[in-house]
């Protein structure tokens, strides 16, 4: 649009061509014959970090549904959960499109959905030379930032790291014995995490057992799996909780981690891992945090605990909730109006 509009104005008089540092200084500067009269407004000091607001009690009515990622926000931070959920408060179009380590995600899942069929899996030699043949029209589908200049040594990760994912995936789901039922499966329970609310979700890999019993997979692309490995020791895995839940997979569940290229989980799972509190026992922890949070919220209290949340030392929790993820903070669109987020 910026090359078209150069062509449109390139021999036009120099009245329609201003420039923009003139408006910025002059305090009377025209814009094409149009004075611009403007004055100095006051300084207003910005507004101080809160982590803890007032807001009318009963004014935040619970959701008719919720899904896994939704409560995990709840849980971690109440204030980031109405700004997205009960405010409805979006950051601009442009904001959304995907770049980074969520783009290569996305990449991710959408070649296990194509690669991995209901039945046996495919071999990991299979399983990779498809994900190999399909990235590069994939990537001009739904990764036109990886093909941007700039981007050559992440596209050269994402072209080798991929296909070794995709046969890592395929290796454990063959050597566990199991089969793909669906991916990205849409599942849903009624009167869950509380009468009259619902819990909806998706699935991304719904394996079957040998006898004939469910596994779940979930997907996840990040440079570490240390925050997942602590996630589930320390019984904080609402998500792996919430979908054994919904499909009856009992404790067989896990994270595949694709850069690692490695599946994390309980020592109960089919999967292994190491010894952790059993997910039903995380979801049932999970449902007492949610009524706790949801009465604080409905007595017209909003926490906002990213405010003065330090990792190392993680302070008491103002509601004493028993399971409480890290305020979410790294991904959260509200971190200034909250005040985590100083405005420059």
């Amino acid at each position: 649009m910026l090359d078209e509009l150069h062509q449109v104005i390139a021999d036009a008089p120099h009245a329609a061509r201003p420039i923009a540092e003139r408006l910025l200084a002059d305090p009377c500067a025209a814009l094409i014959g149009t004075v611009l009269p403007r004055v100095t407004l006051a300084a207003a000091a910005l507004p101080e970090p809160r982590d803890t607001w007032l807001i009318p009690a009963g004014v935040v009515p619970p959701r008719e549904v919720e899904s896994a990622t939704s409560i995990e926000r709840l849980l971690g931070c109440p204030f980031s959960w109405v700004t997205q959920y009960a405010a409805g408060l979006r950051p601009g179009w442009a904001a959304e499109v995907p770049e980074g380590a969520r783009l290569v995600g996305l990449l991710a899942h959408q070649l296990a959905k194509e690669i991995f069929q209901p039945g046996a899996p495919p071999s990991s030699a299979d399983a990779k030379a498809q994900a190999e043949a399909r990235i590069p029209s994939l990537l001009e589908e739904m990764g036109a930032p990886m093909l941007a200049p700039g981007a050559a040594a992440e596209l050269a990760r994402l072209r080798t790291d991929l296909p070794t994912a995709m046969a890592a995936l395929a290796r454990l789901i063959a050597d566990k014995g199991l089969t793909v039922e669906a991916t990205e499966r849409k599942v849903r329970a009624e009167n869950t995490p509380a009468p009259g609310q619902a819990l909806a979700g998706r699935v991304d890999m719904l394996l079957r057992k040998p006898d004939d019993g469910r596994a779940v997979l979930d997907l996840k692309w990040a440079g570490s799996d240390r925050y997942r490995r602590a996630e589930i020791a320390e019984g904080r895995a609402v998500q792996l909780a919430a979908y054994v839940g919904l499909v009856g997979a009992g404790e067989d569940a896990g994270f595949f981690m694709l850069s690692q290229r490695r599946a994390v989980a309980t020592g109960a799972s089919v999967f292994g891992g190491q010894p952790a509190p059993a997910l039903r026992d995380t979801w049932r922890i999970a449902v007492d945090s949610i009524a706790t949070r949801r009465a604080t919220l409905a007595s017209g209290t909003l926490r906002a605990p990213g405010v003065t949340w330090d990792d190392k030392s993680p302070p008491p929790d103002p509601d004493g909730v028993a399971l409480r993820p890290p305020p979410p903070c790294r991904y959260c669109d509200a971190a200034r109006l909250c005040g985590k987020e100083a405005v420059r």
